[in-house]
């Protein structure tokens, strides 16, 4: 009893002398359900319930950031979530600041693939096709002096990226020649500490409507590879590997009257990658990912209508250099155009309309969505999307990898957040 009195003191007055300080939570329940190719698999839908909380402390240049997290599958145990995405600490000294702790920093000015976007792990294993970003531990500092500004990040600790379970829609099963492989139930390592340290670099500079963004990083890609292997029983199984990448990035966007347009470049390097080969006898090829370029040009329309209403217009196109679909470079978006449209009602209950098509230039794979949100009561939020999938039967490319997986996703959401300003004074 003592203890719970003195930390309840202790907490008052940390918040007492706090010159803001946020607290929120949010509540979420999720349905999501797959139309077609149900029986063929262990597990179909998801229903996910999840928690934030949200502690924001600020005092001078000081901020304590916290949002603990809990997130269950009923269905599926495997995806459940307990850690943080973000908590951490700040501290600003004058034109500098230094942070340490859980971070996400999204990096890309795209709107729906970033392949600059290199920090932050994505969890697969959750949702394949449109996975949320995971925090990473970060310890490193930023500068800003008027339209200049610089940021460096060292990542010391190194995460696996969940991918899916053999038993969902998502299962990562081929064939090789006549044997049919799975993944296996653990990922291979890397070698030694130093290789799984990240140091990541950006400068960004504003000028008038132009704003551009250089960076850099070197360490292990967050995505794994893969290589063949035979487990303690003989079956083939398909294991994940990681491996070292260079990044060089390019960020930049420019307003026009009425106009955004968006340019996004990256150039992985992966000649300092250790040789890995399959495992397997007469199988010594390297299955490292070979050094590729990415680029993301884009350009957004907003209009005002009916003097309320705003309606935005989004065109993309999605290129790499390198087209294979062999193993070792398997990535989506190598000649794809994305279109879309954002609708915004702006009225008291906050309804918004999205709809986007992705369509690969190469072949007949189509990715359509279509998204409502309402905020009925108060802090309470609606939200409905669809996602039609159209795959080709005669390319290996990773929409049509898998079964057909369009799906119909139902979200209800409560948050609230209280700010406390100047909550020492009287």
């Amino acid at each position: 009893m003592k203890t719970l009195v003195l930390f309840l003191v202790l907490a008052s007055t940390v918040v007492q002398a706090a010159d803001r300080f946020d607290v929120g939570t949010e509540v979420s329940f999720e349905n999501l359900n797959f139309v077609h190719n149900r029986g063929a698999h262990g597990l179909n839908d998801q229903e996910t319930l999840e928690w934030q909380g949200l502690l924001d402390y600020q005092k001078n240049e000081t901020e304590v950031y916290l949002k603990p997290r809990l997130k269950v599958n009923f269905i599926d145990s495997s995806r459940n979530r307990y850690i943080p995405n973000e908590a951490f600490i700040k501290q600003g000294l004058g034109s500098v600041n230094v942070n340490a702790g859980l971070f996400l920093k999204p990096q890309g000015v795209s709107a729906f693939f970033q392949p600059t976007n290199v920090l932050n792990r994505r969890d697969f294993e959750d949702l394949f096709y449109n996975p949320e970003y995971l925090g990473e531990l970060m310890v490193g500092a930023s500068y800003q002096k008027n339209f200049f500004g610089f940021e460096l990040q060292i990542l010391p600790w190194f995460q696996e990226t969940p991918l899916p379970e053999n038993d969902t829609r998502f299962a990562l099963q081929n064939d090789f020649g006549f044997l049919t492989y799975s993944k296996s139930d653990n990922q291979a390592r890397l070698s030694s500490y130093l290789e799984s340290v990240g140091l990541f670099a950006k400068a960004s500079y504003e000028w008038g409507a132009l704003d551009v963004q250089g960076l850099y990083y070197h360490g292990p890609e967050r995505d794994p590879a893969y290589f063949l292997t035979t487990d303690s029983s003989g079956a083939l199984r398909i294991k994940p590997f990681y491996y070292t990448v260079d990044v060089l990035g390019l960020n930049s966007t420019y307003t026009w009257k009425d106009f955004l347009f968006r340019m996004e470049l990256a150039y992985k390097n992966t000649a300092r990658s250790k040789f890995v080969s399959h495992n397997l006898a007469g199988q010594r090829s390297s299955v490292t990912p070979s050094s590729y370029f990415q680029m993301v040009p884009g350009l957004e329309y907003t209009k005002m209508i009916f003097d309320q209403h705003q309606a935005t217009l989004i065109l993309e196109y999605y290129f790499e250099d390198n087209e294979e679909i062999i193993l070792q470079e398997y990535r989506p978006f190598k000649n794809d155009l994305f279109a879309g449209i954002l609708y915004q009602f702006n009225d008291r209950f906050q309804n918004q309309l999205s709809v986007g098509v992705i369509k690969d230039l190469k072949n007949q794979e189509v990715l359509a969505r279509a998204s409502w949100s309402v905020q009925f009561y108060k802090n309470f939020l609606f939200e409905l999307e669809g996602m039609v999938l159209r795959r080709d039967p005669n390319t290996q490319k990773p929409f049509s990898f898998f079964d057909n997986n369009s799906s119909i996703r139902a979200k209800l959401s409560y948050k609230a957040v209280k700010s406390f300003l100047d909550i020492n004074k009287p």
